[in-house]
């Protein structure tokens, strides 16, 4: 998402709903100095930091899960912000969560199982190394980055046994190099501790990371209950909010949110980046997607959803 971003959702904010009654979702991915990120998921520690920091002077932080009981129960949402993060890189344990702590910002980690606890990458860390990336047009049988977004965008659209015989097809006819910056899934044991923490919740974000939507009904289902079960049996406490991988409205459709409210789940949330409204559809709860901003960028975007808090 460039920079303009900005101006973007200042418009959407202004026409949606007057910002002194919303509040904003943050979600992260990755906190990392990596020069490896062709999808924009990092955001630098030291970035981090001083978003967090910043913060406070747009309005008060709860956990994500009290912002859900306060609209479940008619309470006022007014100038909130929470904060999320996607997918369960062990950068959220290691990196991440000792600067929320030592801030008092309290986080919820939606955390995509099957790569978790088979300790495997995320698919889309698999897909080959673009050559551009790589820094080499040498390298045999590198593909072009464009070549990789529509490989990513192909996959995306697959279920999870489906994508992993593609990727394999994938990296026998294309060089594969795997950068040691890309990041990994935690290890269980990394979860278990992070969910120990102070402040932490853990939230589903399916099993194997597909776009909901382009799948069908039995299989949307499998991947979101699963997702649950799995993490609930591990971790010995209720799991209450899912976040839709990917989050745009071409990968939640009206059936993926009815099927997410019959399983139980008390919120969902998308990566659509608006306010998030007193009377907002709990099963397509909007969040900004946060990258490496520049600082002004970073305020102006809170601003525009939430506004300043008086001083």
């Amino acid at each position: 998402m460039p920079n303009g971003v900005s101006g973007v959702v200042r418009a959407l904010a202004g026409r949606v709903w007057p910002r002194r009654s919303s509040a904003a979702v943050l979600v992260y991915h990755r906190v990392a100095a990596t020069t490896h990120d062709p999808f924009g998921q990092a955001v630098k520690p030291e970035t981090f930091e001083r978003q967090l920091r910043m913060l406070g002077d747009f309005g008060s932080l709860i956990p994500v899960g009290e912002l859900v009981e306060r609209m479940t129960h008619g309470r006022t949402v007014a100038g909130t912000i929470a904060v999320t993060f996607d997918d369960g890189y062990a950068d959220n344990l290691e990196v991440a969560a000792p600067v929320t702590a030592t801030l008092g910002v309290p986080i919820t980690v939606f955390v995509t199982t099957q790569p978790v606890f088979a300790e495997t990458p995320f698919w889309w860390d698999e897909l080959p190394i673009a050559s551009a990336e790589a820094g080499s047009p040498a390298i045999p049988n590198a593909p072009d980055a464009d070549t990789v977004q529509q490989w990513h965008l192909t996959l995306r659209r697959e279920s999870g046994a489906r994508r992993a015989a593609l990727l394999r097809e994938i990296t026998a006819v294309a060089s594969y190099q795997r950068r040691a910056d890309a990041g990994r899934p935690m290890t269980p044991d990394e979860l278990r501790r992070l969910a120990a923490l102070p402040g932490i919740t853990i939230g589903a974000h399916t099993v194997t990371h597909p776009s909901l939507a382009a799948l069908p009904a039995d299989e949307q289902r499998r991947e979101m209950a699963e997702s649950r079960e799995t993490l609930e049996r591990f971790l010995g406490e209720p799991v209450r909010l899912l976040a839709y991988p990917f989050g745009k409205p071409p990968d939640v459709a009206s059936e993926t949110k009815a099927i997410a409210q019959a399983l139980g789940y008390a919120a969902a949330f998308t990566t659509v980046p608006l306010p998030l409204r007193p009377d907002a559809d709990r099963f397509a709860l909007p969040r900004l997607t946060v990258h490496e901003w520049p600082d002004d960028v970073f305020a102006e975007t809170l601003e525009a959803l939430v506004g300043r808090q008086q001083r």
